[in-house]
């Protein structure tokens, strides 16, 4: 009999810790309101289980892998006048919360991906809803990389007016032109050659060239791929880079221990293939860059001291992070310097 009457026992108190460890990993509260008379809420995220660790969005207001907060906005009486909701989560030292918020039909009209912070400047996920409507909303926090939980708020506040530069005459407006052709873009990255005024985009193996033309309203977008062979064949990342100074573009894709590279100097029109980052030595992370040389180094022994500009590919090693120097020395004749940084990678002079 008693082995009879323990085990309800235990299997109420087995049930008992399995609802409240699950109580545990959502956001406490879970949810709340702001209203004219609560302008201010706060709540503490906790890392769901399982959580969508590597993931920047929770693709809706459910996915269970993501910290989802209900958050109930109640406008403000019409004499309030406009106003707006400012939602924050604020990470703990080195985490990555990205942050999504879904309105009550479940469609995402906000989102804020800034990168990991540190335990002095913790990342901070801001979206700030102009005169939302009345309804539940879903503040989903994704754990994008994550050991700690993270603090959330919304704040219903006035929208103030923005001190305007002057009186212009000419309608303003904004618009989206996405790409016909349906390539995903992946981690897109893009650059402009202020001279021709054509942007260029790099969609994974993808280069493409967009020619606005501003002459009609709206303005009308041509996109063009003008990707080149060696940077079009495998990747594991893709880097675009443009120097807003000479409108070279360079295209850089990773290959694993090592990385491809092209430049343009006519907006992909023609290529010329670059070395990449020469020895096999980076495993993750290769960045392109640009810039002027420090004032002391002496241009004046440059092949074109007209153009005193460099540009370097770099990967990361986990011994030793490498950089490539390429220095603009005439169409198709780049001098090329290997130079090995020991420690952290700093700044190339």
């Amino acid at each position: 009999m008693k082995i009879t009457v323990i085990r309800p026992a235990l299997t109420g108190f087995v049930l008992a810790l399995v609802f409240f460890a699950a109580l545990a990993y959502a956001a406490t509260p879970s949810s709340g309101t702001v209203s004219q008379t609560n302008p201010t809420l706060t709540w503490t995220g906790q890392i769901p289980i399982p959580p969508a660790v590597g993931s920047s969005s929770c693709s809706g207001p459910n996915n269970s892998g993501c910290d989802n907060f209900k958050l109930t906005i109640v406008p403000p009486d019409p004499t309030f006048g406009p106003y707006v909701v400012v939602i924050k989560t604020v990470s703990q030292n080195f985490d990555d919360w990205d942050l999504e918020v879904y309105d009550p039909n479940g469609k995402l009209v906000g989102s804020s991906g800034n990168g990991p912070g540190t335990p002095t400047s913790p990342e901070v996920e801001t979206v700030t809803l102009t005169n939302p409507p009345a309804g539940t909303y879903t503040v989903s926090a994704a754990p994008f990389a994550v050991a700690q939980s993270y603090q959330g708020s919304a704040s219903l506040q006035h929208l103030t007016a923005t001190a305007l530069g002057g009186n212009g005459t000419e309608p303003l407006s904004y618009a989206v032109y996405p790409n016909p052709n349906g390539v995903s873009g992946g981690e897109p990255s893009c650059g402009v050659d202020w001279k021709t005024k054509k942007v260029m985009y790099q969609a994974g193996l993808t280069t493409l060239r967009v020619s606005f033309n501003d002459c009609t309203s709206p303005a009308t977008a041509k996109w063009e791929d003008v990707s080149f062979i060696t940077t079009s064949v495998v990747s594991l990342d893709a880097i675009l880079f443009t120097d807003r100074f000479t409108n070279r573009t360079f295209v850089s894709q990773l290959t694993g221990q090592d990385s491809l590279s092209a430049f343009t100097d006519d907006d992909g029109t023609t290529w010329i293939p670059g070395q990449g980052g020469g020895i096999p030595s980076g495993v993750d992370h290769e960045t392109v860059g640009g810039g002027p040389f420090h004032s002391h180094v002496d241009t004046g022994r440059l092949r074109r001291p007209a153009r005193p500009r460099q540009s370097f590919a770099k990967g990361r090693h986990r011994l030793c992070p490498q950089q490539r120097l390429q220095r603009p020395a005439g169409r198709g004749r780049l001098r090329k310097q290997r130079r090995h940084l020991d420690g952290a990678a700093r700044a190339q002079h």
